[in-house]
């Protein structure tokens, strides 16, 4: 019963099944413990990245036992919605266990995170008043206070509270992943190395390490390691729609014909897998709409913005029906996001456009220009939450030689081997 030691053993990486044995041959086992086999598996697979079916066994455990409802049990649950990257499950279950215990830091800590990503901001804001409130602050209290400023843009006071969460807890993967995403963004790629292999060294089992890195030898140009990263990627979350998003859409910014053909089919198979996944939804939209099946882009993404409305996909859906020339849906799609996103510029200048369009008596080709301008801004559409961000262009370019004289872009046996593990 030292459930404490049982599950860093399997954080260790020791089988699950080694350590049922251990547990189960120590001593006379106690009655009604028939749990425990099934909490070792939840944590074994939680471990070895099986995400899903971790929150498949823990809800197990809560629906037949009398563990209904418990907050550790609930927790769990959360965490494996949150690490597989379903932020809406998530957020209900790390929300109903800060309800249980406001002061379970397991659930609090992903919680900030996932309110970020829901843009659920005057959420996180309750969240950070009602922490803040105290006399001494632990590392959590730090990291939801640095989540705060992130998801406000306060890069420099994000650093700062981050670093604050690290000097009182070195191994808060949270605060870890967090400084990095900032190194990141701000383009200080080694530093970012840093924080991720900091993170990777505690929790190898989170995708966003992987992503991280992948997007830090993105920038720097470093393309080997970049290609071995998301082929690591891959074989890692085999069963993850993020790790199948990230290489289809290093497979759309290849600059092979062949490898562009496949990433239909990979983003095809993320949606197989959950088929509301936005990042997946999102890049399968794109590729329709880039081999002329408009319609096929629309049906989809008004599917998903019913499940799922955020204020890129609608976006999205204004700029393919104004390309389309339906100006009033078009701009009810822009106001939509605009409502969601008061700042987007991408919504703003497709909403100018339209005004132009409208009112111009220029000629039908200066019109389609008008039309089409917000559209040609940027060639991808990254949801904040899971995709790569638009530095993942970099490796599109045409082959250039670098210093290190070494192809700008994926080489053939790079998406080749992937594709074909994914096949099999």
């Amino acid at each position: 019963m030292a459930l404490e030691a049982i599950d860093a053993l399997l954080e260790l990486g020791v089988d699950g099944i080694e350590v049922n044995s251990l547990v189960m041959n120590a001593s006379t086992v106690p009655k009604n413990i028939e749990w425990l086999s099934t909490w070792i598996k939840g944590h074994a697979q939680l471990y070895s990245r099986k995400h899903m079916e971790a929150s498949k066994t823990f809800q197990s455990i809560n629906n037949k036992t009398k563990f209904h409802q418990n907050e550790n049990l609930i927790t769990l649950i959360g965490k494996c919605f949150y690490y597989y990257g379903n932020s809406t499950q998530a957020q209900h279950y790390l929300e109903t266990a800060v309800m249980l215990n406001p002061y379970n830091w397991e659930a609090i800590m992903p919680l900030a995170v996932v309110f970020e990503y829901n843009q659920k901001l005057q959420e996180l804001e309750k969240l950070t008043a009602q922490l803040t409130n105290i006399h001494e602050f632990t590392s959590g209290h730090w990291f939801v206070l640095a989540q705060s400023f992130y998801a406000n843009g306060k890069l420099d006071k994000a650093a700062s509270f981050a670093n604050k969460a690290l000097s009182v807890n070195p191994r808060n993967v949270e605060a870890q992943l967090l400084r990095g995403k900032i190194c990141l963004q701000i383009r200080r790629h080694k530093d970012a190395i840093y924080f991720f292999r900091s993170a990777q060294c505690i929790a190898n089992y989170r995708f966003e390490v992987y992503k991280g890195l992948f997007h830090c030898y993105v920038g720097m140009k470093r393309a080997k390691e970049a290609q071995t990263m998301c082929a690591l990627t891959v074989r890692y979350f085999r069963e993850s729609p993020r790790s199948l998003v990230m290489f289809a859409r290093t497979l759309v910014n290849s600059s092979h014909p062949n490898a562009k053909k496949s990433a239909k089919k990979v983003v095809a198979k993320a949606l197989e897998i959950d088929e509301h996944y936005a990042p997946a939804v999102a890049l399968m939209a794109e590729l329709c709409h880039s081999e002329g099946e408009t319609q096929e882009a629309i049906a989809l993404l008004k599917k998903q913005v019913i499940i799922y409305p955020h204020y890129k996909l609608f976006t999205m859906l204004g700029d393919i029906l104004a390309q389309e020339k339906d100006l009033n849906a078009a701009l009810e799609y822009y106001t939509t996001a605009l409502s969601n996103e008061p700042t987007y510029q991408r919504a703003l200048d497709g909403v100018n456009a339209l005004g132009k369009a409208q009112w111009s008596s220029n000629t039908k080709n200066e019109q389609d220009t008008s039309m089409t301008s917000s559209a040609n801004q940027d060639d991808e559409w990254p949801i904040e939450c899971d995709e790569p961000s638009v530095e993942a262009v970099e490796l599109s370019s045409p082959a250039v030689q670098n210093d290190d004289d070494e192809s700008d872009t994926f080489s053939d046996p790079f998406w080749q081997d992937v594709n074909a593990e994914l096949t099999n």
